[in-house]
């Protein structure tokens, strides 16, 4: 259900980020077991990571980091380095590619600030 809420483009954005929330907290942790349904997910958020929302590419991002996907690693070094969207009240989508990349490899993810709360 909720990848066909992804992968509609006549939904709102938000309600698809959050339907992409919500695939990769359905492996966080679990990324070991590679399922059918791993796999159907990761392809999806895979396919959407290149939406023409920075909140659907945000929340993809987030998505494929939490299921610890390493078939995402080149997509999201290409995101980091030049994805400037910002997801309202979050963080631009490069450093959410970031984020992701620290928690595919395994390391400490920053303590991000939404940049509104941000100093100048």
């Amino acid at each position: 259900m909720n990848i066909q809420v992804l992968r509609d483009t006549g939904e709102m954005e938000n309600v698809r980020g959050q339907a992409a929330e919500a695939l990769g907290m359905l492996f966080d942790g679990n990324y070991e077991e590679r399922s059918q349904n791993y796999y159907k997910t990761e392809s999806a958020l895979l396919d959407c990571i290149s939406d023409s929302s920075a909140v659907v590419r945000f929340w993809c991002c987030y998505g494929l980091g939490n299921m610890r996907s390493h078939r995402a690693v080149d997509q999201l070094e290409a995101i980091r380095e030049q994805d400037y969207g910002l997801c309202p009240g979050w963080w631009y989508v490069s450093e959410e590619a970031e984020d992701a990349l620290a928690r595919i490899s395994g390391q400490p993810e920053s303590a991000r600030i939404p940049v509104h709360l941000r100093a100048n």
